[in-house]
């Protein structure tokens, strides 16, 4: 009977010894369950631009580019770094060289993008109800000065991400020889550099090695009309516009001196129908008389503008004060790639392309004409809504996010990297047209009958 107490116990102990081994199987399954649940959590909900399907929507909404996912990615994994306690106490004066330590804090970064400290920008807002109140604020009331300490580190990133404004931003005869191949940067079709493109084009950049003092950057918005800041913008060392705006009729808004000017090809067909007649190409030559220095065409933005650039170019009048150029399609992407590293989701607009390669080129960087909203409650504006374009009636396009890209320009201008010009330049003569080359009759901006005469830069406002 001893023996048989003796089995029965030790028939217990090894059940007891079974079922605390499966329990600890148990639990050691579970736990691998609920870490394999957490990651899935971290991945898809927590950081969702780290899977695949998010990097195919963010590149989806650039319209197919090949944006720079990895650094989105690696943004999201510094947030949490980037919101310590220690780092949040450090006041913009140590930081950034600028601002009031007490009311002017900048978030900071200190993340590596090949080996460049780069400047963090806020996300940008969700809502579409942007305050452009807020804005007018923000830029009227900021005590602006610049940060050469910002500009270095936003040209360091440029670098960093193979933007080359001084070498690259128009092709040149020492970058894209005749018969090479290029890609367009919307449609993605391969092209050949063929004459006319090779005879217009110049032999190297006309950037390499230039660097400028003061740089204007002309956006089109009508909040220039009424503001007298022409003799401002004209007296910039170098003066950029967008789309061969209408000068003329505005010139003591927004001057007349031209030293890079944009043509959009679809400008080709909206004004000038594909210089379906003599007239209209006359017109054409007639129009871009006015410009001077250099008229650069992206026509290598879509296979499709490559034969209407070539048919605008051989009825093209060449003269001796304009020289042609054309924007280099791997430049314009990697500056929109840049942006996207920034929040930006849309293709940049030539404004802010312009702002970036100005940035690069200048140590002072000043932007007049650029407002993305209908409403202003600056003194001199006196047309509601704020017309688009202060020389035509077109609206507004959607390739472009232009609220977002101006929230970018407001923090750049916050941190001294360019500086937002949005009131009058002259508050005691705006909407007085009494310049000596200004061809407007007062407050109504209408042109008058008045000879065409050419205008020399230099003596323009010596009266003024």
């Amino acid at each position: 009977m001893h023996d048989t107490l003796s089995m029965s116990t030790a028939q217990q102990n090894q059940d007891w010894s079974k079922m605390i081994k499966g329990a600890k199987r148990g639990f050691f399954v579970l736990g691998v369950c609920v870490l394999a649940l957490a990651t899935v959590y971290q991945v898809h909900v927590v950081n969702p631009f780290s899977s695949h399907e998010a990097g195919q929507r963010v590149t989806y909404k650039l319209g197919g580019g090949q944006a720079k996912i990895k650094q989105i990615i690696e943004r999201d994994k510094l947030r949490q770094a980037e919101e310590s306690e220690e780092e949040r106490d450090l006041d913009a004066e140590r930081r950034w060289g600028i601002g009031d330590k007490d009311e002017h804090r900048l978030e900071l970064a200190v993340k590596k993008q090949v080996n460049a400290k780069v400047i963090t920008l806020k996300d940008l807002p969700i809502t579409d109800k942007v305050n452009w109140r807020e804005y007018e604020k923000n830029i009227t009331e900021w005590t602006w000065r610049p940060s050469h300490t910002n500009i270095t580190r936003f040209r360091k990133e440029l670098r960093a991400a193979n933007i080359d404004v001084q070498g690259r931003f128009v092709t040149s005869n020492a970058t894209r020889k005749a018969g090479s191949k290029i890609t367009t940067y919307l449609s993605r079709n391969n092209v050949t550099l063929t004459s006319p493109f090779t005879r217009y084009q110049p032999k190297v950049s006309p950037f390499d090695g230039k660097a400028f003092k003061k740089c204007s950057v002309v956006g089109n918005s009508g909040l220039l009309i009424n503001s007298a800041c022409g003799r401002e913008i004209d007296v910039a060392d170098y003066v950029f516009r967008i789309n061969v705006p209408e000068m003329d009729p505005y010139i003591q808004d927004v001057g007349y001196k031209t030293d890079f000017t944009t043509l959009n090809p679809s400008i080709f067909k909206r004004k000038y129908n594909y210089f379906a007649s003599t007239r209209l190409t006359d017109k054409f030559n007639q129009d871009i008389s006015q410009f001077q220095g250099l008229l650069m065409f992206p026509c290598f933005s879509d296979a499709a503008w490559v034969p209407i650039c070539t048919r605008a170019l051989q009825r093209l009048t060449p003269k001796q004060s304009l020289s042609i150029a054309f924007g280099d399609p791997d430049q314009f992407s990697l500056i929109r790639d840049y942006w996207v590293t920034k929040g930006l989701q849309k293709y940049p607009s030539t404004g802010l392309y312009l702002a970036t390669a100005a940035i690069a080129l200048c140590e002072e960087v000043h932007l007049y004409g650029f407002w993305p909203f209908v409403d202003s409650s600056m003194a001199h504006v006196t047309t509601h809504p704020v017309k688009y374009h202060y020389f035509d009636n077109t609206h507004m396009v959607r390739t472009h996010d232009m609220q977002a890209e101006f929230e970018l320009l407001t923090r750049l201008h916050q941190v001294g990297v360019l500086r937002l010009h949005i009131q009058a330049c002259s508050p005691e003569r705006a909407g007085l047209g009494t310049g000596d080359g200004d061809i407007v009759n007062g407050m109504n901006r209408e042109p008058v009958d008045k000879p065409q005469k050419r205008i020399v830069i230099e003596k323009l406002w010596d009266n003024v």
